[in-house]
């Protein structure tokens, strides 16, 4: 398991304007995601340059870990969509977001019928 440093602002470089033809619900949606940083003292597997590289681990899990009632709690908080190697920051996807998106694509796919 990697640790986070969950990131209050998104970063400057990367964000963008959502495009004009997006309707609100959707950019709602693309202005779900969520930045966090690997700690430096975090060691990363490597890639054939020897540079920290998590490239293949997009659409994996992020869980979220806590206590309640006494008991350790872990859930599947995200899911992590991009990698940023220069700055060790990573994009995800909260899974509510998720959820809302593919019951939109379910009312579209029924629609269209």
């Amino acid at each position: 398991m990697i640790p986070l440093n969950i990131l209050k602002d998104t970063p400057e470089p990367y964000l963008r304007e959502s495009p004009a033809d997006l309707s609100e619900a959707d950019r709602e949606l693309r202005n779900a995601f969520f930045y966090a940083a690997i700690p430096q003292h975090i060691s990363l597997p490597k890639n054939e340059k020897g540079e920290d590289d998590i490239k293949g681990m997009s659409g994996g899990p992020i869980l979220g870990v806590g206590h309640s009632l006494g008991k350790l709690k872990y859930w599947v908080a995200a899911i992590q969509s991009s990698w940023f190697p220069e700055s060790r920051v990573i994009r995800a996807v909260p899974l509510p977001s998720i959820g809302y998106y593919l019951f939109r694509l379910y009312q579209f796919y029924v629609d269209a019928r």
